[in-house]
């Protein structure tokens, strides 16, 4: 049996992994933690609009 991701699931990995890498600030982080680990007012929503316009 293969447990592998496909080649589609590969290439959502990496997006997503790319997208954090980019986007996961001092200040993202912050202000997490300020709201007990939910999305914040400022960052966490504009990276919550950038993950729904990629579409995933």
């Amino acid at each position: 049996m293969d447990f592998g991701f496909t080649p589609e699931e590969e290439k959502l990995r990496q997006e997503v992994r790319d997208l954090l890498k980019k986007e996961v600030t001092p200040e993202l982080i912050a202000e997490v933690a300020e709201y007990s680990g939910g999305a914040g007012p400022v960052f966490g929503r504009k990276l919550i609009g950038k993950m729904t316009d990629g579409l995933w």
